[in-house]
């Protein structure tokens, strides 16, 4: 087998959306300052929050002061999980409109750089946000537009006035909307072949190589959203350094670092050879038999596409093989027929997989003579078949197949 490889180093620089960005209508109150402390933050005023003073910035400019909150994990505040936020002149609207955040959570806003100027009317500001580990954030501040939902506005007006009885809420016009980039990602080039990848960010700390908690997501070149979904290729992080994932039944691997600063990814090159059965062969004639011991032989696939998936119950692609293959069945069952031939110990347990998996594919087994001659090297293996039993894809994985359904790659 070829050695040949091809390497690239990513930093992830750039900032992407997850689907959530879009729809976010998190509303961050503003509400006047009381003399030179400010109150916690409380969910919906369930509880009585703190009162803590603070150690106000230079500001020669301000007739009148408010204060919000950032929502952020990763603070280091004694607000869990709020950082901070004085406005300068929320509601003068003869006076410059400045922020002044609380980056490191201590209420001395003297030790946080000059602020963040905003024009009396603006689009949107960007403000990064660090932890104590030195990962990041980015959020998005705007106003709430209500051009045709005044109704909404004076309701929620309302409700802030109500739910805090005991501050001065300052009104919609004078907080902000809040949308959070969870998403540190960077384009990937090999040839023909170009996408994007990044690591997203499950919780919000500004860490984003955390174990169950973190994935690896990837887009489409051009695309303004990476989706977090694992029938669309989304990995979650177990705690490795390597991944390895599809694109265009081509093999990569990857290596995560521990920062999250960077990946390095590895693509196979097209002049290395596979154990596997090439692009345009015809996928053997054999017979199979499920767990009700009946027996069917492939060459029944001959007048209909399908899906081939060889697989075990140790694979760590097994539950996010499970879901595209059972989002393959839900939308194009009627046009390709998905088969999933076990080989493995504790042959007993594909019934079990079955019921509890809601499995509406054909499940059965295969033996090591089945595997040698599909040149099935290990699992989990896949091959997507057209018409008579020619070979599509080779060595790829569910999830390519259907995001190459969903793209019209297929």
């Amino acid at each position: 087998m070829a050695s040949a490889q091809q390497t690239q180093t990513l930093p992830l620089n750039d900032w992407g959306k997850d689907a959530q960005f879009d729809k976010s209508q998190i509303l961050l109150p503003t509400f006047k300052m009381r003399g030179d402390s400010l109150q916690g933050n409380t969910f919906e005023g369930t509880s009585k929050a703190d009162w803590f003073k603070i150690k106000f910035p230079s500001m020669p400019d301000c007739k009148d002061t408010g204060y919000f909150y950032l929502f952020f994990n990763g603070s280091s505040s004694l607000v869990k999980g709020c950082v901070p936020v004085i406005i300068e002149n929320p509601i003068t609207p003869t006076k410059p409109l400045k922020l002044h955040i609380d980056y490191n959570g201590n209420f001395n806003f003297t030790d946080d750089g000059q602020g963040v100027q905003l024009p009396r009317t603006f689009r949107y500001a960007d403000v990064i946000l660090h932890n104590q580990k030195g990962g990041k954030t980015m959020v998005r501040l705007s106003r709430m537009s209500i051009k045709g939902y005044e109704g909404y506005y004076t309701l929620q007006n309302q409700y802030y006035q109500n739910t805090y009885p005991e501050r001065l809420f300052l009104g919609l016009f004078a907080s902000f909307r809040a949308q959070t980039f969870r998403v540190r990602k960077a384009d990937c080039i090999f040839g023909q072949d170009s996408f994007q990848i990044g690591l997203h960010d499950g919780n919000t700390n500004g860490n984003y190589t955390e174990s169950e908690e973190d994935e690896l997501v990837f887009a489409n070149k051009g695309d303004s959203v990476f989706s977090t979904t694992i029938e669309d290729g989304a990995m979650a992080l177990t705690g490795k350094s390597e991944y390895t994932f599809e694109r265009r039944g081509r093999k990569y691997s990857l290596k995560v670092v521990p920062s999250g600063d960077t990946l390095e990814v590895t693509q196979q090159q097209a002049n290395q050879t596979v154990f596997s059965l090439a692009v345009g062969s015809r996928f053997p004639k054999f017979s199979y038999q499920n767990t009700r011991r009946e027996k069917t032989a492939t060459k029944k696939l001959r007048f209909k596409k399908a899906l081939i998936y060889f697989f075990d119950f140790k694979s760590p692609t097994l539950e996010a093989d499970t879901t595209a293959l059972s989002a393959i069945v839900s939308r194009y069952g009627k046009k390709i027929k998905v088969i999933g031939l076990y080989y493995g110990p504790h042959p007993e347990f594909l019934k079990n997989y079955i019921q509890y998996g809601h499995i509406k594919w054909t499940a059965a087994y295969a033996s090591k003579e089945i595997l040698n001659r599909c040149k099935v090297e290990q699992v989990p293996t896949t091959y997507y078949l057209k018409r008579w039993r020619k070979v599509k894809l080779s060595n790829t994985s569910p999830a390519e197949v259907l995001r190459l359904l969903e793209s019209g790659g297929l």
